[in-house]
């Protein structure tokens, strides 16, 4: 990695873009492998590659070194002599062009000291991780950051593409065992032709139906799934050549082979490299496993239409570029080309200027066309909806939207829910038996869950892991992984788990994916404002305005945000002119507005939005709705929309929601307690969505609160009933307890005052660390606690329980369905559909 950097910081700076540079790179380091792999020869009665003997004989010489080179590529290309030594006819596209670069003396001597190292048991899944932190310097503290390990891969891999085939391998293993025997045991000449003839007819039916198995990563990358394919595929058929079964019989020759393997990707560095990883990796693979360093000619051989370069969801909305004649994988130079989305989530981003005018051939990217295939594996790229928009742009977006309405309306998901639905359009067309695809963790709700759905409807989930770590980034994120069929798999696995069925929201037993919006929920939960901009000040300094100026507090409020709840309060204020106050209004408000201009105005004014811009003084979504609903309140209830544990508080009525938190326009314990109740957690954390990075659950107003059944509609609830008093009786003894905790009178005293941090003693006293605490009373967790809270937590145990025994009295159930998770899903589903009608 060190000797790239050295080349493409060369390359750099004389202007070279980075495909120009990864194309480069990519022929020598397949150089560096072909000759520690014997691919290449040595120079006679040395122990020297001949790629090796031209750097050395070029050292300190660059003009020589861009000759020689040149020449070593040109009998690359189409089989020949150089330095007396013959060179196999290796082109399958590679060495189509043979410019050679001009590289300094530096790079030329960085290139000698790769080349001393040993690339024959190089892991072609690195080449990603290795190019990408040569062609982009901010990536380089982040080697090894996108490597997806064998291990990950095969999770998919194995139960898509292999299963089926160790299936019809265990099944022509059982076939052939009598047949072998009765070869073994036969008297007569025709027996044993019979035996022999039957035992050949089972091998290469089982052997074709390994080497016609057929595989397409449609956001293939630098080739990682197809690498692991492949190697998977060989080491089935060596399996099968090797047995026991055929001892005797003259054995075949191995014939899987990269032709098997179909890929799309839309960044041409990425490109390239997929089909050299494929490459390095079939050609290590049958070397090391005692299949001879002799290969048919070219090497390389060209696989047209194979692993191609082009958008995998959308087709063009521009005239094609010119084709060619395909020899070169490289797009045509475009003055702004827009982002690509397989560039997204650790994929290379392509760069198209070819640069200092070299004469190469290009790919046209025509169509979204996928091959017909056995099975689709992959990891598409990763990409929130909202932030869909400022990278891909509009125009890309919105044809999108338009392209796939018929499946998804005006919804708009994240952009690895697309890849999905392509593949089961594929699925239901009869052009793929089954899939295997990873997406964020976030797919198993809100808008994502419509593709899910659109997958158990049509098809049939047989594997899926609805949870597991991955590195992105560099940074820990959240995925599932998803595997369908048509429906003939019978072995459905969740987790690893034997599962009856597996749901559209990846979770096994009751399925509450369809559980409905219900109207009588309507109007009482909102997510807060959303700013778009620095309106928040410290409340010192909104104290000061509003001394200096008493009607300034017409437009300063306190505000709430997730850490709020979670941690010790921040004490922050925010600007707010409200729903629609005119320029002319705001502007009465002299030190607040002056503020606004200053430091909100020049951000807004690089918005795309003509509203965001021209009303650049009101917040983007200033919530008009929910501010109706919480007018005349004495107080509402607030919750984190993000947090890992769920967590409802009161707050005053002054006081303006962040966007990070979801208000609920009630003020009495009654409602409180129900959500804080064990029943509603449970329903929240099946129903929400969840974040792709980290693993903490998304409160939503939508799909969790307004699904949700309480014990009567809200606004007609017995009041007379004893439940309803229980609970507003257990509710505000569970509030008072707790705040008492937060906050002891003691300690308060002292200060915690504004602009100051809170006291020593009161900074440890969070709800999360005193719901952590809890976690681990009740054995759920093992982390460690903080011992104030550990000290509480037996209490607040106690405090729930009753709350919780209140609420299932207000259903009318028995207590022992707090303890059971699916039995509590499958009461409040049936609820919820009574209600729904």
């Amino acid at each position: 990695a060190q000797a790239f950097e050295v080349i493409a910081d060369n390359m750099r700076d004389w202007n070279a873009d980075p495909t120009r540079i990864a194309f480069f790179l990519t022929k020598l380091v397949f150089c560096l492998f072909a000759e520690d792999i014997g691919l290449l020869p040595r120079i006679r009665n040395t122990p020297t590659g001949i790629f090796t003997d031209v750097i050395r004989q070029s050292r300190g010489k660059p003009a020589v070194f861009k000759r020689h080179l040149h020449n070593l590529f040109n009998e690359m290309n189409r089989g020949g002599e150089f330095f007396g030594e013959d060179i196999k006819y290796f082109n399958g596209t590679l060495f189509n062009v043979v410019t050679v670069e001009d590289l300094s003396l530096e790079a030329i001597d960085a290139l000698a000291d790769a080349a001393k190292l040993n690339w024959e048991a190089i892991e072609p899944s690195i080449f990603g991780t290795l190019f990408e932190r040569s062609l982009d310097p901010a990536k380089r503290a982040q080697l090894g950051a996108h490597y997806t390990s064998r291990d990950d891969i095969l999770l998919i891999v194995e139960p898509v593409l292999m299963q089926p085939l160790r299936y019809e391998w265990d099944t022509v293993q059982l076939e052939a065992a009598p047949v072998r025997e009765r070869l073994d045991q036969a008297q007569t000449g025709r027996g044993r032709v019979n035996a022999t003839n039957e035992l050949l007819a089972l091998r290469e039916r089982i052997l074709k139906r390994i080497r016609e198995t057929t595989v397409l990563d449609p956001a293939c990358g630098s080739g990682n799934f197809l690498y692991v394919a492949l190697q998977e595929l060989m080491e089935l058929e060596k399996t099968v050549i090797e047995d026991k079964l055929w001892s005797g019989l003259q054995m075949p020759t191995p014939a899987v082979h990269p032709r098997q393997l179909y890929g799309i990707e839309i960044a041409p560095i990425a490109h390239a490299l997929a089909s050299i990883v494929v490459w390095i990796g079939y050609i290590q693979w049958r070397i090391n496993n005692g299949y001879g360093r002799a290969f048919s000619e070219p090497i390389l051989e060209k696989l047209q239409g194979n692993i191609v370069c082009k958008d995998a969801i959308l087709p063009p909305s521009v005239p094609p570029m010119n084709q060619g004649d395909g020899a070169h994988p490289m797009p045509a130079a475009q003055s702004n080309p827009p982002q690509s989305p397989q560039s997204i989530g650790g994929k290379l981003t392509p760069a198209p200027d070819v640069g200092r005018g070299d004469s190469v051939s290009r790919p046209q990217r025509e169509t979204v066309d996928w091959p017909a295939v056995d099975v689709i594996v992959g990891n598409p790229p990763f990409l929130g909806n909202r932030k869909m928009r400022p990278e891909l742009g509009d125009q890309y977006v919105d044809r999108l939207v338009t392209h796939f309405n018929s499946e998804f309306g005006d919804l708009t998901p994240d952009l690895v829910c697309y890849w999905h639905q392509k593949s089961l359009n594929h699925l239901v067309a009869g052009k793929v038996r089954r899939v295997g695809l990873l997406a964020t963790n976030s797919i198993r709700g809100g808008t994502n869950r419509h593709v899910l759905r659109n997958i158990v409807e049509q098809a049939n989930i047989f594997n899926a892991w609805s949870d597991r770590h991955w590195i992105l980034d560099g940074a820990a994120v959240r995925v599932s992984m998803i595997c369908f069929d048509g429906g003939n798999e019978d072995d459905v696995r969740l987790d690893g788990i034997p599962a009856s069925s597996i749901f559209s929201d990846l979770t096994a037993d009751v399925d509450i994916t369809g559980a409905m919006i219900l109207a009588e929920n309507s109007d009482l939960s909102f997510q807060g404002v959303i700013k778009r901009g620095p309106f928040d000040i410290d409340e010192a300094e909104a104290l000061s305005w509003i001394e200096i100026d008493a009607k300034n507090a017409n437009v300063l409020r306190p505000i709430a945000n997730g850490i709020d709840i979670t941690r010790r309060p921040r004490r922050m204020w925010i600007i707010d002119f409200g729903v629609n106050a005119s320029f002319d209004e705001a502007k009465l408000y002299t030190l607040p507005f002056e503020y606004v201009e200053k430091n909100v105005m020049p951000m807004r004014q690089q918005t795309k939005q003509a509203a965001s811009r021209d009303l650049w003084w009101l917040h983007w979504n200033s919530r008009p709705a929910m501010r109706a609903a919480l007018k005349g309140s004495s107080r509402f209830v607030i919750t984190p929309r993000v947090s890992k544990y769920r967590l409802f508080i009161w707050m005053e009525k002054n006081v303006l929601p962040d966007s990070a938190t979801v208000a609920i326009a009630r003020e009495d314990d009654y409602f409180f307690g129900v959500l804080h109740s064990r029943l509603h957690e449970v329903w929240s954390l099946r129903m929400g969505t969840w974040l792709g990075k980290g693993n903490d659950p998304r409160y939503t107003p939508t799909t969790t609160f307004e699904t949700f059944p309480f014990p009567w509609p809200p606004g007609d609830e017995d009041t007379a009933h004893p439940a309803h008093a229980r609970i507003s009786a257990a509710a505000a003894q569970l509030h008072r307890e707790r705040d008492a905790w937060l906050n002891p009178p003691d300690e308060s005293r002292r200060g915690d005052l504004p602009g100051r941090p809170p006291p020593a003693a009161l900074k440890d006293r969070t709800l999360t660390n005193l719901y952590n605490a809890l976690a681990v009373f009740r054995g759920r967790d093992s982390i460690k606690t903080k011992p104030a809270a550990a000290d509480f937590a037996p209490r607040l145990d106690q405090l729930h329980r009753e709350l919780d025994e209140a609420v299932c009295d207000a259903y009318g159930w028995g207590y022992a369905v707090l303890e059971d998770e699916e039995e509590i899903l499958r009461r409040l589903l049936a609820l919820n559909l009574a209600r729904a009608g």
